[in-house]
Protein backbone atom coordinates (compact mmCIF):
# COMPACT_ATOMS: atom_id res chain seq x y z
CA UNK A 1 0.00 0.00 0.00
CA UNK A 2 0.88 3.18 -0.25
CA UNK A 3 0.48 6.53 1.99
CA UNK A 4 -1.23 9.22 1.03
CA UNK A 5 1.80 11.40 0.78
CA UNK A 6 3.43 8.99 -1.71
CA UNK A 7 0.48 8.76 -3.91
CA UNK A 8 0.45 12.75 -4.11
CA UNK A 9 3.71 12.29 -5.72
CA UNK A 10 3.43 10.00 -7.98
CA UNK A 11 0.23 12.14 -9.28
CA UNK A 12 2.94 14.95 -9.48
CA UNK A 13 4.22 13.73 -13.16
CA UNK A 14 0.83 12.85 -14.64
CA UNK A 15 -0.42 16.33 -13.52
CA UNK A 16 2.27 18.04 -15.19
CA UNK A 17 1.71 15.68 -18.29
CA UNK A 18 -1.83 17.43 -18.39
CA UNK A 19 -0.87 20.63 -18.01
CA UNK A 20 2.38 19.88 -20.59
CA UNK A 21 -0.66 18.29 -23.39
CA UNK A 22 -2.88 21.18 -22.84
CA UNK A 23 -0.34 23.56 -24.49
CA UNK A 24 -0.80 22.14 -28.03
CA UNK A 25 -4.53 21.17 -27.39
CA UNK A 26 -5.49 24.79 -26.22
CA UNK A 27 -3.40 25.82 -29.69
CA UNK A 28 -4.98 24.30 -31.78
CA UNK A 29 -8.76 23.18 -32.90
CA UNK A 30 -8.08 20.44 -34.01
CA UNK A 31 -7.23 16.83 -32.71
CA UNK A 32 -3.37 16.00 -32.63
CA UNK A 33 -3.41 13.25 -35.04
CA UNK A 34 -4.69 12.97 -38.73
CA UNK A 35 -5.22 9.46 -38.16
CA UNK A 36 -8.95 10.60 -35.70
CA UNK A 37 -10.83 11.81 -38.42
CA UNK A 38 -11.16 8.10 -40.01
CA UNK A 39 -12.18 6.85 -36.92
CA UNK A 40 -14.52 9.69 -36.33
CA UNK A 41 -15.99 8.43 -39.66
CA UNK A 42 -15.94 4.95 -38.46
CA UNK A 43 -17.95 5.90 -35.06
CA UNK A 44 -20.42 7.62 -37.32
CA UNK A 45 -20.90 4.44 -39.27
CA UNK A 46 -21.33 2.61 -36.32
CA UNK A 47 -23.96 5.38 -34.92
CA UNK A 48 -26.09 5.43 -38.25
CA UNK A 49 -26.04 2.01 -38.84
CA UNK A 50 -25.16 0.24 -35.61
CA UNK A 51 -22.42 -2.86 -35.80
CA UNK A 52 -21.40 -2.60 -39.19
CA UNK A 53 -18.32 -3.53 -41.22
CA UNK A 54 -18.61 -0.45 -43.83
CA UNK A 55 -18.17 2.93 -43.85
CA UNK A 56 -20.33 4.34 -46.34
CA UNK A 57 -18.67 7.47 -45.82
CA UNK A 58 -15.54 7.07 -47.54
CA UNK A 59 -14.92 5.41 -50.86
CA UNK A 60 -18.57 6.46 -51.55
CA UNK A 61 -20.91 5.24 -52.97
CA UNK A 62 -19.68 1.38 -52.45
CA UNK A 63 -18.33 2.20 -48.75
CA UNK A 64 -15.00 1.59 -46.98
CA UNK A 65 -14.28 -1.73 -45.32
CA UNK A 66 -13.72 -0.80 -41.39
CA UNK A 67 -10.56 -2.18 -40.74
CA UNK A 68 -10.10 -1.53 -37.43
CA UNK A 69 -11.60 -3.02 -33.98
CA UNK A 70 -14.85 -1.02 -33.02
CA UNK A 71 -14.26 -0.54 -29.13
CA UNK A 72 -12.46 3.01 -29.18
CA UNK A 73 -15.32 3.89 -31.78
CA UNK A 74 -17.69 2.73 -29.13
CA UNK A 75 -15.96 4.45 -26.55
CA UNK A 76 -16.38 7.52 -28.52
CA UNK A 77 -19.97 7.31 -28.58
CA UNK A 78 -20.30 6.65 -25.56
CA UNK A 79 -18.62 9.88 -24.51
CA UNK A 80 -20.49 11.35 -26.79
CA UNK A 81 -24.17 10.45 -25.15
CA UNK A 82 -22.72 12.18 -21.82
CA UNK A 83 -20.28 14.81 -22.82
CA UNK A 84 -22.23 17.44 -25.11
CA UNK A 85 -19.54 17.86 -27.68
CA UNK A 86 -18.90 17.04 -31.30
CA UNK A 87 -16.88 13.98 -31.73
CA UNK A 88 -13.56 16.16 -32.74
CA UNK A 89 -14.42 17.70 -29.68
CA UNK A 90 -14.42 14.70 -27.81
CA UNK A 91 -11.16 13.48 -29.26
CA UNK A 92 -9.06 16.53 -28.37
CA UNK A 93 -10.51 16.17 -24.75
CA UNK A 94 -9.12 12.66 -24.77
CA UNK A 95 -5.42 13.88 -25.12
CA UNK A 96 -5.62 15.22 -21.96
CA UNK A 97 -7.71 12.26 -20.50
CA UNK A 98 -4.63 9.58 -21.88
CA UNK A 99 -1.91 12.16 -21.41
CA UNK A 100 -2.95 11.72 -17.19
CA UNK A 101 -3.77 7.84 -17.48
CA UNK A 102 -0.59 7.11 -19.31
CA UNK A 103 1.50 8.63 -17.32
CA UNK A 104 0.13 8.39 -13.91
CA UNK A 105 -0.37 4.28 -15.11
CA UNK A 106 3.44 3.62 -15.62
CA UNK A 107 4.70 6.12 -12.77
CA UNK A 108 2.41 3.71 -10.62
CA UNK A 109 3.94 0.21 -12.14
CA UNK A 110 7.16 2.16 -11.41
CA UNK A 111 6.32 2.22 -7.83
CA UNK A 112 5.28 -1.02 -7.39
CA UNK A 113 7.99 -2.47 -9.15
CA UNK A 114 11.30 -0.18 -7.34
CA UNK A 115 9.70 1.97 -5.15
CA UNK A 116 7.70 5.47 -4.96
CA UNK A 117 11.13 7.73 -6.42
CA UNK A 118 11.58 5.27 -9.22
CA UNK A 119 7.64 5.95 -10.17
CA UNK A 120 8.33 9.38 -9.85
CA UNK A 121 11.31 9.27 -12.24
CA UNK A 122 9.76 7.21 -14.55
CA UNK A 123 6.98 9.65 -15.35
CA UNK A 124 9.48 12.58 -15.80
CA UNK A 125 11.45 11.01 -17.84
CA UNK A 126 8.14 9.87 -20.23
CA UNK A 127 7.38 13.85 -20.37
CA UNK A 128 11.09 14.12 -21.63
CA UNK A 129 10.45 11.92 -24.87
CA UNK A 130 9.04 12.75 -28.38
CA UNK A 131 7.55 9.38 -28.23
CA UNK A 132 5.11 10.97 -25.09
CA UNK A 133 3.41 12.23 -27.75
CA UNK A 134 2.02 8.78 -29.36
CA UNK A 135 0.56 8.11 -25.47
CA UNK A 136 -1.58 10.46 -25.38
CA UNK A 137 -2.84 11.02 -29.46
CA UNK A 138 -6.69 10.46 -29.22
CA UNK A 139 -6.60 7.02 -31.04
CA UNK A 140 -7.22 3.21 -30.85
CA UNK A 141 -3.71 2.40 -30.46
CA UNK A 142 -3.48 5.01 -27.34
CA UNK A 143 -6.33 3.11 -25.28
CA UNK A 144 -4.60 -0.46 -26.20
CA UNK A 145 -1.24 1.08 -24.85
CA UNK A 146 -3.14 1.25 -21.32
CA UNK A 147 -4.14 -2.04 -21.61
CA UNK A 148 -0.81 -3.55 -23.28
CA UNK A 149 1.28 -2.06 -20.18
CA UNK A 150 -1.27 -3.32 -17.53
CA UNK A 151 -1.65 -6.59 -19.06
CA UNK A 152 2.35 -7.15 -18.91
CA UNK A 153 2.70 -5.47 -15.50
CA UNK A 154 -0.51 -8.03 -14.21
CA UNK A 155 0.88 -11.16 -15.98
CA UNK A 156 4.52 -10.92 -14.75
CA UNK A 157 2.95 -10.20 -11.19
CA UNK A 158 0.97 -13.38 -11.22
CA UNK A 159 4.24 -15.36 -12.25
CA UNK A 160 6.20 -13.83 -9.38
CA UNK A 161 3.33 -14.22 -7.03
CA UNK A 162 1.67 -17.51 -8.38
CA UNK A 163 -1.46 -15.64 -8.97
CA UNK A 164 -3.84 -17.46 -11.23
CA UNK A 165 -6.17 -15.05 -10.87
CA UNK A 166 -3.77 -12.35 -12.40
CA UNK A 167 -3.21 -14.67 -15.14
CA UNK A 168 -6.84 -14.49 -16.46
CA UNK A 169 -7.46 -10.86 -15.85
CA UNK A 170 -4.25 -10.52 -18.27
CA UNK A 171 -6.18 -12.14 -20.67
CA UNK A 172 -9.35 -10.17 -20.50
CA UNK A 173 -6.70 -7.24 -21.03
CA UNK A 174 -5.47 -8.72 -23.91
CA UNK A 175 -9.03 -9.56 -25.22
CA UNK A 176 -10.08 -5.71 -24.75
CA UNK A 177 -6.19 -5.20 -26.64
CA UNK A 178 -7.49 -7.27 -29.63
CA UNK A 179 -10.94 -4.85 -29.25
CA UNK A 180 -8.94 -1.83 -29.54
CA UNK A 181 -5.89 -2.13 -31.78
CA UNK A 182 -5.18 -5.45 -33.46
CA UNK A 183 -1.02 -5.13 -34.50
CA UNK A 184 -0.72 -4.06 -30.62
CA UNK A 185 -2.71 -7.51 -29.69
CA UNK A 186 0.28 -9.26 -31.83
CA UNK A 187 2.61 -6.97 -30.20
CA UNK A 188 1.67 -7.94 -26.76
CA UNK A 189 1.24 -11.52 -27.31
CA UNK A 190 4.71 -11.65 -28.67
CA UNK A 191 6.22 -9.98 -25.44
CA UNK A 192 3.92 -12.31 -23.26
CA UNK A 193 5.44 -15.27 -24.64
CA UNK A 194 8.80 -14.36 -24.39
CA UNK A 195 8.40 -12.95 -20.83
CA UNK A 196 6.83 -16.64 -20.14
CA UNK A 197 9.88 -18.23 -22.18
CA UNK A 198 12.48 -16.41 -19.84
CA UNK A 199 10.71 -16.82 -16.78
CA UNK A 200 10.42 -20.86 -17.40
CA UNK A 201 13.99 -21.02 -18.31
CA UNK A 202 15.62 -18.55 -15.43
CA UNK A 203 12.84 -20.06 -12.60
CA UNK A 204 13.07 -23.76 -13.96
CA UNK A 205 9.25 -23.62 -12.79
CA UNK A 206 6.74 -25.67 -15.08
CA UNK A 207 3.80 -24.30 -13.43
CA UNK A 208 4.03 -21.11 -15.16
CA UNK A 209 3.23 -23.04 -18.50
CA UNK A 210 -0.22 -23.11 -16.54
CA UNK A 211 -0.27 -18.98 -15.84
CA UNK A 212 0.21 -18.68 -19.58
CA UNK A 213 -2.65 -21.36 -20.63
CA UNK A 214 -4.74 -19.44 -17.80
CA UNK A 215 -4.12 -16.22 -19.43
CA UNK A 216 -4.88 -17.40 -23.60
CA UNK A 217 -8.24 -19.02 -21.99
CA UNK A 218 -9.95 -15.45 -22.39
CA UNK A 219 -8.66 -15.19 -25.35
CA UNK A 220 -10.31 -18.03 -26.81
CA UNK A 221 -13.46 -17.76 -25.47
CA UNK A 222 -13.80 -14.27 -27.23
CA UNK A 223 -12.68 -15.58 -30.65
CA UNK A 224 -14.98 -18.38 -30.20
CA UNK A 225 -18.03 -16.26 -29.31
CA UNK A 226 -17.10 -13.81 -32.04
CA UNK A 227 -17.14 -16.56 -34.38
CA UNK A 228 -21.02 -17.39 -33.78
CA UNK A 229 -21.47 -13.81 -33.33
CA UNK A 230 -20.72 -12.72 -36.90
CA UNK A 231 -21.74 -16.39 -38.07
CA UNK A 232 -25.25 -14.81 -37.12
CA UNK A 233 -24.45 -11.54 -38.59
CA UNK A 234 -22.27 -11.70 -41.81
CA UNK A 235 -20.96 -15.27 -42.43
CA UNK A 236 -18.92 -13.71 -45.62
CA UNK A 237 -17.29 -11.78 -42.97
CA UNK A 238 -16.43 -14.70 -40.56
CA UNK A 239 -14.43 -16.85 -43.55
CA UNK A 240 -12.20 -13.37 -44.07
CA UNK A 241 -11.87 -13.07 -40.37
CA UNK A 242 -11.04 -17.06 -40.28
CA UNK A 243 -8.58 -16.78 -43.20
CA UNK A 244 -6.64 -14.18 -41.91
CA UNK A 245 -6.16 -15.51 -38.80
CA UNK A 246 -4.78 -18.36 -39.80
CA UNK A 247 -2.44 -16.37 -41.73
CA UNK A 248 -1.67 -14.20 -38.90
CA UNK A 249 -0.62 -17.32 -36.53
CA UNK A 250 1.72 -18.81 -39.21
CA UNK A 251 3.25 -15.50 -39.89
CA UNK A 252 2.43 -12.71 -36.95
CA UNK A 253 5.01 -10.58 -38.28
CA UNK A 254 3.27 -10.42 -41.46
CA UNK A 255 0.86 -7.36 -40.23
CA UNK A 256 4.60 -5.20 -39.90
CA UNK A 257 5.70 -5.99 -43.09
CA UNK A 258 5.63 -3.17 -46.01
CA UNK A 259 6.71 -0.59 -43.15
CA UNK A 260 9.41 1.83 -43.01
CA UNK A 261 12.78 0.90 -41.21
CA UNK A 262 14.52 3.81 -39.23
CA UNK A 263 18.20 4.75 -38.32
CA UNK A 264 19.83 4.00 -34.88
CA UNK A 265 20.56 7.85 -34.90
CA UNK A 266 16.88 8.41 -34.90
CA UNK A 267 16.35 7.12 -31.57
CA UNK A 268 18.24 9.89 -29.65
CA UNK A 269 15.30 12.25 -31.78
CA UNK A 270 12.35 9.79 -30.55
CA UNK A 271 12.97 8.15 -27.41
CA UNK A 272 15.29 11.31 -25.93
CA UNK A 273 18.67 11.73 -24.21
CA UNK A 274 17.68 11.32 -21.22
CA UNK A 275 15.46 8.54 -21.09
CA UNK A 276 17.77 6.68 -23.23
CA UNK A 277 21.00 7.48 -20.84
CA UNK A 278 19.05 6.79 -17.71
CA UNK A 279 17.48 3.55 -19.16
CA UNK A 280 20.95 1.88 -20.30
CA UNK A 281 22.70 2.97 -16.52
CA UNK A 282 19.37 1.46 -15.15
CA UNK A 283 20.02 -1.99 -17.34
CA UNK A 284 23.30 -2.32 -16.37
CA UNK A 285 22.24 -1.83 -12.75
CA UNK A 286 19.21 -4.48 -13.49
CA UNK A 287 22.25 -6.93 -14.36
CA UNK A 288 24.13 -6.26 -11.34
CA UNK A 289 21.52 -6.74 -8.94
CA UNK A 290 19.15 -9.31 -10.42
CA UNK A 291 16.17 -7.32 -9.62
CA UNK A 292 13.39 -7.80 -11.77
CA UNK A 293 15.67 -8.86 -15.17
CA UNK A 294 12.23 -9.69 -16.76
CA UNK A 295 12.32 -5.63 -17.33
CA UNK A 296 15.63 -5.97 -19.35
CA UNK A 297 14.03 -8.46 -20.94
CA UNK A 298 10.92 -6.65 -21.90
CA UNK A 299 13.91 -3.86 -22.90
CA UNK A 300 15.76 -5.98 -25.04
CA UNK A 301 12.35 -8.00 -27.09
CA UNK A 302 11.11 -4.50 -27.54
CA UNK A 303 14.48 -2.93 -29.17
CA UNK A 304 15.18 -5.77 -31.16
CA UNK A 305 11.22 -5.99 -32.13
CA UNK A 306 11.70 -2.33 -33.39
CA UNK A 307 14.72 -3.04 -35.66
CA UNK A 308 13.17 -6.31 -37.30
CA UNK A 309 14.17 -5.18 -40.72
CA UNK A 310 17.85 -6.29 -39.54
CA UNK A 311 16.31 -9.88 -39.82
CA UNK A 312 14.29 -8.87 -43.43
CA UNK A 313 11.09 -7.79 -41.31
CA UNK A 314 10.56 -4.01 -42.42
CA UNK A 315 8.83 -3.38 -39.59
CA UNK A 316 7.84 0.76 -39.16
CA UNK A 317 10.10 1.63 -36.46
CA UNK A 318 8.94 4.71 -35.17
CA UNK A 319 5.37 3.16 -34.40
CA UNK A 320 7.53 0.52 -32.60
CA UNK A 321 9.08 3.02 -30.06
CA UNK A 322 6.76 3.50 -27.65
CA UNK A 323 6.67 -0.15 -27.11
CA UNK A 324 10.12 0.20 -26.30
CA UNK A 325 9.92 3.58 -24.37
CA UNK A 326 7.56 2.24 -21.65
CA UNK A 327 9.87 -0.57 -20.13
CA UNK A 328 13.02 1.79 -21.15
CA UNK A 329 11.63 4.60 -18.95
CA UNK A 330 11.01 1.85 -16.03
CA UNK A 331 14.25 0.71 -15.91
CA UNK A 332 15.24 4.27 -16.28
CA UNK A 333 13.37 5.26 -13.49
CA UNK A 334 14.75 2.40 -11.35
CA UNK A 335 18.35 3.85 -12.37
CA UNK A 336 17.53 7.54 -10.94
CA UNK A 337 16.51 5.52 -7.85
CA UNK A 338 19.90 3.49 -7.49
CA UNK A 339 21.71 6.55 -8.00
CA UNK A 340 19.37 9.04 -5.47
CA UNK A 341 19.71 5.95 -2.80
CA UNK A 342 23.48 5.44 -3.31
CA UNK A 343 23.97 9.03 -2.30
CA UNK A 344 21.28 9.07 0.15
CA UNK A 345 23.54 7.02 2.57
CA UNK A 346 26.47 9.16 2.35
CA UNK A 347 25.19 12.53 1.13
CA UNK A 348 21.90 13.30 1.58
CA UNK A 349 21.86 16.84 0.38
CA UNK A 350 23.32 15.61 -2.48
CA UNK A 351 20.82 13.52 -3.63
CA UNK A 352 18.37 15.23 -3.64
CA UNK A 353 19.50 17.77 -5.84
CA UNK A 354 20.68 15.30 -8.45
CA UNK A 355 16.97 14.29 -7.92
CA UNK A 356 15.77 17.83 -8.33
CA UNK A 357 17.67 18.61 -11.41
CA UNK A 358 16.80 15.70 -13.58
CA UNK A 359 13.00 16.39 -12.40
CA UNK A 360 13.73 20.12 -13.41
CA UNK A 361 15.77 18.45 -17.18
CA UNK A 362 12.65 16.77 -17.71
CA UNK A 363 9.98 19.16 -17.54
CA UNK A 364 12.50 21.75 -19.34
CA UNK A 365 12.61 19.40 -22.19
CA UNK A 366 8.74 18.38 -22.36
CA UNK A 367 7.99 21.97 -21.79
CA UNK A 368 9.82 22.70 -24.89
CA UNK A 369 8.99 20.01 -27.28
CA UNK A 370 4.97 20.79 -26.67
CA UNK A 371 5.55 24.24 -26.89
CA UNK A 372 6.79 23.97 -30.58
CA UNK A 373 4.61 25.21 -32.61
CA UNK A 374 4.82 22.00 -35.59
CA UNK A 375 4.35 19.74 -32.84
CA UNK A 376 1.17 19.07 -34.20
CA UNK A 377 2.11 18.63 -37.85
CA UNK A 378 1.80 15.37 -39.75
CA UNK A 379 2.78 15.21 -43.11
CA UNK A 380 2.69 12.11 -45.86
CA UNK A 381 6.02 12.00 -48.50
CA UNK A 382 5.91 10.55 -51.87
CA UNK A 383 8.28 10.57 -55.10
CA UNK A 384 6.96 14.03 -55.63
CA UNK A 385 6.41 16.23 -52.85
CA UNK A 386 6.05 16.65 -48.77
CA UNK A 387 2.25 17.15 -47.89
CA UNK A 388 1.01 18.13 -44.65
CA UNK A 389 -2.08 16.69 -43.58
CA UNK A 390 -3.11 18.11 -40.33
CA UNK A 391 -3.84 20.20 -38.59
CA UNK A 392 -6.00 21.48 -41.05
CA UNK A 393 -5.26 24.82 -42.36
CA UNK A 394 -6.86 27.95 -42.35
CA UNK A 395 -7.66 27.27 -45.93
CA UNK A 396 -8.54 23.93 -45.54
CA UNK A 397 -10.59 25.07 -42.85
CA UNK A 398 -12.77 27.56 -45.31
CA UNK A 399 -13.34 24.49 -47.53
CA UNK A 400 -14.84 22.48 -44.12
CA UNK A 401 -16.65 25.36 -43.42
CA UNK A 402 -17.78 25.50 -46.79
CA UNK A 403 -19.80 22.58 -46.83
CA UNK A 404 -20.85 23.13 -43.28
CA UNK A 405 -22.85 25.52 -44.71
CA UNK A 406 -24.04 23.42 -47.83
CA UNK A 407 -27.50 21.48 -47.93
CA UNK A 408 -26.87 17.87 -46.42
CA UNK A 409 -27.82 15.19 -49.30
CA UNK A 410 -26.45 11.64 -50.25
CA UNK A 411 -24.38 13.15 -53.13
CA UNK A 412 -20.59 12.71 -52.45
CA UNK A 413 -17.37 14.62 -53.15
CA UNK A 414 -14.67 14.06 -55.15
CA UNK A 415 -11.22 15.68 -54.37
CA UNK A 416 -7.24 15.32 -55.51
CA UNK A 417 -6.52 15.38 -51.84
CA UNK A 418 -8.08 12.42 -49.86
CA UNK A 419 -6.34 13.21 -46.53
CA UNK A 420 -8.56 16.30 -46.59
CA UNK A 421 -11.61 14.64 -47.90
CA UNK A 422 -11.12 12.36 -44.84
CA UNK A 423 -10.98 15.45 -42.35
CA UNK A 424 -14.67 16.84 -44.68
CA UNK A 425 -16.35 13.29 -44.30
CA UNK A 426 -15.77 12.83 -40.70
CA UNK A 427 -16.33 17.41 -39.51
CA UNK A 428 -19.14 17.64 -42.08
CA UNK A 429 -20.60 13.91 -42.74
CA UNK A 430 -20.29 13.78 -46.48
CA UNK A 431 -19.85 10.87 -48.37
CA UNK A 432 -15.76 10.96 -49.97
CA UNK A 433 -15.67 9.43 -53.56
CA UNK A 434 -12.34 7.90 -54.46
CA UNK A 435 -10.56 7.73 -58.16
CA UNK A 436 -10.30 11.09 -58.41
CA UNK A 437 -8.49 10.57 -61.79
CA UNK A 438 -11.05 8.58 -63.40
CA UNK A 439 -13.84 10.42 -62.85
CA UNK A 440 -12.42 14.21 -63.17
CA UNK A 441 -10.30 13.90 -66.45
CA UNK A 442 -12.37 16.10 -69.47
CA UNK A 443 -10.48 13.07 -71.29
CA UNK A 444 -11.86 9.90 -69.34
CA UNK A 445 -15.62 8.50 -70.54
CA UNK A 446 -16.24 8.45 -66.89
CA UNK A 447 -16.58 12.42 -66.04
CA UNK A 448 -19.83 12.49 -68.55
CA UNK A 449 -22.59 13.87 -66.80
CA UNK A 450 -24.33 10.87 -66.51
CA UNK A 451 -21.69 8.96 -65.16
CA UNK A 452 -21.42 11.53 -61.93
CA UNK A 453 -25.01 11.25 -61.63
CA UNK A 454 -24.60 7.25 -61.28
CA UNK A 455 -21.98 7.94 -58.90
CA UNK A 456 -23.68 10.30 -57.12
CA UNK A 457 -21.25 12.89 -57.37
CA UNK A 458 -21.99 15.98 -56.62
CA UNK A 459 -18.78 18.46 -56.25
CA UNK A 460 -15.39 18.06 -57.37
CA UNK A 461 -12.68 19.79 -55.22
CA UNK A 462 -9.39 20.98 -56.97
CA UNK A 463 -6.19 21.03 -54.58
CA UNK A 464 -4.34 23.48 -56.66
CA UNK A 465 -1.26 22.51 -53.97
CA UNK A 466 -0.86 19.39 -55.29
CA UNK A 467 1.44 20.14 -59.09
CA UNK A 468 4.32 18.02 -60.20
CA UNK A 469 6.75 20.80 -61.13
CA UNK A 470 9.24 18.19 -62.89
CA UNK A 471 6.40 17.01 -65.27
CA UNK A 472 7.10 18.87 -68.76
CA UNK A 473 4.57 16.70 -70.70
CA UNK A 474 2.36 18.74 -73.15
CA UNK A 475 -0.71 19.35 -72.43
CA UNK A 476 -2.56 19.50 -68.61
CA UNK A 477 -3.09 16.01 -66.87
CA UNK A 478 -3.68 14.19 -63.48
CA UNK A 479 -1.91 11.81 -61.98
CA UNK A 480 -2.13 8.90 -59.34
CA UNK A 481 1.16 9.32 -57.10
CA UNK A 482 1.27 6.20 -54.32
CA UNK A 483 1.55 7.90 -50.66
CA UNK A 484 1.24 6.63 -47.21
CA UNK A 485 -2.08 4.86 -46.69
CA UNK A 486 -3.81 7.29 -49.69
CA UNK A 487 -2.71 7.98 -53.29
CA UNK A 488 -2.74 11.91 -53.84
CA UNK A 489 -3.46 13.30 -57.54
CA UNK A 490 -1.03 15.63 -59.07
CA UNK A 491 -1.39 17.74 -61.38
CA UNK A 492 1.63 18.64 -64.57
CA UNK A 493 0.84 22.06 -65.04
CA UNK A 494 -0.32 24.64 -62.30
CA UNK A 495 -3.84 24.82 -62.10
CA UNK A 496 -4.59 29.39 -63.12
CA UNK A 497 -7.26 30.13 -64.72
CA UNK A 498 -6.01 29.17 -68.33
CA UNK A 499 -5.20 25.46 -66.84
CA UNK A 500 -8.05 25.23 -65.04
CA UNK A 501 -10.37 26.25 -67.95
CA UNK A 502 -9.22 23.00 -69.58
CA UNK A 503 -9.52 20.56 -67.37
CA UNK A 504 -13.07 21.92 -65.76
CA UNK A 505 -15.65 19.32 -66.84
CA UNK A 506 -18.45 21.42 -68.96
CA UNK A 507 -21.45 20.44 -66.22
CA UNK A 508 -19.69 21.63 -63.34
CA UNK A 509 -19.76 25.36 -62.01
CA UNK A 510 -17.27 26.87 -60.03
CA UNK A 511 -19.14 27.76 -56.45
CA UNK A 512 -16.23 28.40 -54.06
CA UNK A 513 -12.48 29.31 -54.96
CA UNK A 514 -9.44 30.45 -52.17
CA UNK A 515 -5.52 30.23 -52.68
CA UNK A 516 -5.26 26.60 -52.35
CA UNK A 517 -8.59 24.74 -53.54
CA UNK A 518 -11.10 25.36 -56.41
CA UNK A 519 -14.54 23.80 -55.39
CA UNK A 520 -17.03 22.87 -58.82
CA UNK A 521 -20.62 21.85 -58.40
CA UNK A 522 -22.17 19.20 -60.50
CA UNK A 523 -24.96 20.25 -62.60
Amino acid sequence: MINFKQKRKLILPAFLAMCLILIPTLRYNWPLSWDIFYHINYAIAYANYGLTFIDPLLNAPIGKTIEYPPLFHFMLLGLSYFIPLDLISIARVLQIVFAFLSVFLISYIGFKLYGYIAGIATGFLLLSSLMFLRLVMPLPETLSLLFFTLAIYLYYNSLLQKKWIKSIVTGLLVSLVVMTHFSTAIYLMIILSIITIWQLIYSKKISIVLNYILMILPLIILGLVSLIVLSKINPDQMSLVVNDFINLLFNPMKIFFGQKAMGLERYITCIGILPLIFGIIGTLITFKTRKHLTICIWVITAFVLSNAHWFGIPVYTYRLLVYLLIPLTLIGGYGISYIVKFFEDKKPNVSSIIFIIIMILCTFTGIVMFSDEHIADITVENNISKVQIAPPSMEETEIINYFKNQEKTDKSVLINNLFLGTILSSSDEIPIHYSFDIYASPNSSKSSLKSLQEEKIGYIVYDKSLIDKDDNTTGISVKYVKSDFYPLYYYNKELNEENFNKIKLAHTTKTFENNRFIVCKVD
